[in-house]
């Protein structure tokens, strides 16, 4: 596992006790948890904070998740709102269904990548 990943791992696990672990790695029970973090109206649960907790988490260490040659992954422009973030990883995932088994932080490392990516 990359240190990266297993550094928000351990994050959201630290502040989400009690949650069952498929909740708080694969990819297909976080974004659920999104979807209906972002839908209007509704009353967020303990279990949209999971979600929140994983993008906030990412969104803050994200000049410490690096690639193997040491670059930084991603490069979220200030000014993009959490909001956006979750929307935008979110919407990612939801488009790679075969892939939403893996865990949710590789996921959302993937798809803030694509969304925001680092100039050279």
């Amino acid at each position: 596992m990359k240190l990266s990943s297993m550094l928000v791992g351990i994050i959201v696990m630290a502040v989400s006790p009690g949650v069952a672990q498929a909740q708080l790695n694969r990819g297909d029970d976080v974004v659920q948890h999104c979807a209906t973090l972002m839908a209007p109206g509704t009353q967020a649960t303990f279990s949209e904070g999971t979600c929140a907790g994983a993008v906030a988490a990412l969104r803050n260490a994200q000049t410490r998740i690096r690639d193997p040659k040491g670059r930084q992954r991603y490069c979220i422009p200030d000014g993009v709102t959490y909001g956006q973030v979750i929307l935008a990883v979110t919407k990612g995932i939801n488009s790679r269904p075969h892939d939403q088994k893996q865990l949710f932080v590789d996921l959302a490392i993937d798809e803030l990548a694509k969304a925001w990516p680092c100039r050279k």
